[in-house]
């Protein structure tokens, strides 16, 4: 299987993903507060890929499609930066992590939006933004694993919906951030590495993710 093929099938195998683990969120909700607001991030993750994929097949202007794909991304990262950071806030209803947390929401969405004004680099992919991204996002997902590791016999981790969003959060961002911090390295110019299997292995991550987020779903534990 080609590069090209590979990143094909994984893309609509993500999309396919996305909209079924939405399709669960909605079903299987249980009034979990911290759940609602999340229930975005699948589907909206959907739609980017779908429009990734839509950009990659159409015959127009390359720097028109560029511009319109790198803007959609950078866009949706900011949104899915402030749909985890939701989650994470209403996890941590009433301590020092949920006033770190609204800070962080509050400044780190403050300076992306002001980097893109005056750098005009919403049309561009930055890859320190990304890894700065991914750290920010890791931070409070690693945090939460330690405090439920301390309550480990009072709590069934296996039926902790919260646990699962978690694990597939971090699966996806410890993953792929090395994954394209090493891009250039990996990346072979004479082919044999193709960047579309690169990408490709993004959509596979991310279909992981969203399997885990949907097991959480699934979990019988009311809280």
């Amino acid at each position: 299987m080609s590069g090209n093929q590979l990143y094909i099938y994984s893309a609509f195998f993500s999309i396919f993903c996305c909209f079924l683990t939405s399709l669960i969120g909605l079903i299987k909700i249980n009034n979990l507060k911290q759940f609602k607001f999340l229930l975005f991030y699948p589907l909206i993750s959907g739609i980017q890929i779908s429009i990734s994929v839509y950009f990659d097949f159409v015959n127009y202007n390359p720097v028109t499609i560029n511009k319109i794909n790198t803007s959609s991304i950078n866009l949706f990262l900011l949104l899915e930066f402030a749909i985890i950071y939701r989650f994470y806030n209403l996890l941590f209803p009433s301590s020092i992590a949920n006033r770190i947390i609204k800070f962080t929401t509050l400044i780190y969405s403050f300076a992306i939006i002001l980097y893109w004004i005056l750098e005009k680099s919403i049309f561009a992919l930055e890859l320190n933004l990304f890894i700065t991204h991914s750290a920010i996002i890791l931070t409070p997902a690693f945090f939460y694993i330690i405090q439920l590791l301390k309550m480990s016999n009072a709590i069934q981790l296996s039926n902790n919906p919260s646990f699962w969003v978690t694990i597939g959060i971090i699966f996806y961002f410890g993953c792929t951030t090395p994954l394209f911090l090493m891009k250039d390295f990996i990346f072979d110019k004479e082919g044999s590495i193709e960047e579309d299997g690169l990408y490709a292995i993004n959509f596979i991550c991310y279909s992981i993710m969203f399997m885990f987020i949907s097991k959480g779903y699934l979990c019988k534990q009311a809280k």
